[in-house]
C-alpha cells in the first residue's frame, strides 16, 4: 500500500489520501464494484472516493457523513489549536458544528465521546477534515447513495 511515513502522520492523514488508499485496498483485493459503508469520517472518505474513481463502486451507504464544506464552520486558527486540544477547545468546535444546536440529550451524548476521545484523534479529525470542501461537487457523484444524518429525527418531529 501506498505508505508514506508513520502511520500517525498528520500531514497525510487527509480525506482525500486516505480515499487513495480505499482505491488502492480495493483493487488490490480485486474488489468488484464494492458498496463502500461509511459513518463520519469514514462517509467523507467514500463520498471523495465516489467522486475520484465514479466507476471503482457501485454505492455508498453514509451515517452522519463529515461537513462537505471542510470545518468552515471552527473559528478561525480552529485547526491551529486542536494541535495540543484542551477539553475546552474540543467543545467549542463540538458546538460550533450545528448551525442549529441538537436537542439537550443528544448535544450531553456527543459531548461524552468528545470527553472519552483521545486528543490526537481530535487533532487528526479536524486535520482530515480541514480542506474537505466538495459540497459542489456531490451531484456529480454517480454512484448510489444512501445517505442518513444523525439529525434527522429530529428534524421530523
Amino acid at each position: 500500500m501506498r505508505r508514506h511515513g508513520s502511520p500517525c502522520d498528520l500531514e497525510r492523514a487527509t480525506i482525500t489520501e486516505l480515499a487513495l488508499d480505499v482505491a488502492e485496498l480495493i483493487r488490490a483485493e480485486e474488489l468488484d464494484a464494492p458498496v463502500i459503508v461509511g459513518h463520519s469520517l469514514g462517509a467523507g472518505i467514500g463520498l471523495q472516493l465516489a467522486l475520484n474513481e465514479p466507476d471503482l463502486l457501485s454505492g455508498l451507504v453514509l451515517f452522519a457523513p463529515v461537513s462537505t464544506r471542510g470545518i468552515d464552520f471552527a473559528p478561525a486558527g480552529a485547526v491551529e489549536s486542536l494541535a495540543k486540544p484542551t477539553l475546552d477547545d474540543q467543545l467549542r468546535l463540538l458546538a460550533a458544528a450545528f448551525h442549529r444546536p441538537p436537542e439537550p440529550a443528544t448535544m450531553s451524548s456527543l459531548e461524552s465521546v468528545i470527553r472519552r476521545a483521545s486528543p490526537i484523534h481530535i487533532e487528526g479529525a479536524a486535520r482530515s477534515m480541514h480542506s474537505f470542501d466538495v459540497e459542489a461537487s456531490l451531484a456529480s457523484i454517480t454512484s448510489v447513495a444512501l445517505v442518513n444524518h444523525f439529525l434527522d429525527r429530529e428534524r421530523r418531529d
